[in-house]
């Protein structure tokens, strides 16, 4: 069970504007994939910890692990187009000026690649793991 003081739906949201997915104030359409996101993430955090609620000390790794989920989902099931992400340059050059941007699919593996990595860390949790016998 997740703190009932914490609204993480507004956390995560401010998290993926710093990967680059900017919802505009008052878009609701993704809150319910973000929902998901939050109740999956609470499962694994909560089973990995074998604890029963989240302490309130786990909170920057937790959002992060959400964003990046919520990511990993939409890219990987196509729900989410690559257009959506603010795309970062891959060559710049200054002489005679040329940025050049990769190609859908390398920027769709560079993306799913950082998000499982953010998502399957589970260090930052282990100072809350109680044994269980």
């Amino acid at each position: 069970m997740h703190n009932d003081t914490i609204d993480y739906l507004p956390l995560v949201k401010d998290r993926l504007k710093y990967y680059g997915l900017v919802i505009p104030d008052g878009d609701t359409s993704r809150d319910a994939d973000i929902e998901f996101s939050i109740a999956l993430c609470e499962g694994r955090v909560l089973d990995f910890c074998n604890i029963d609620e989240l302490p309130a000390g786990i909170n920057n790794p937790y959002v992060d692990m959400i964003a990046c989920n919520y990511l990993e989902g939409m890219l990987a099931s196509g729900k989410m187009p690559l257009d959506d992400i603010q795309r970062v340059a891959q060559t710049i050059r200054v002489g005679d000026t040329q940025v050049s941007y990769g190609t859908a699919n390398d920027m769709t593996m560079t993306v799913l690649n950082y998000t499982h990595a953010k998502c399957a860390n589970m260090s930052p949790f282990l100072k809350y793991r109680r044994m269980v016998w």
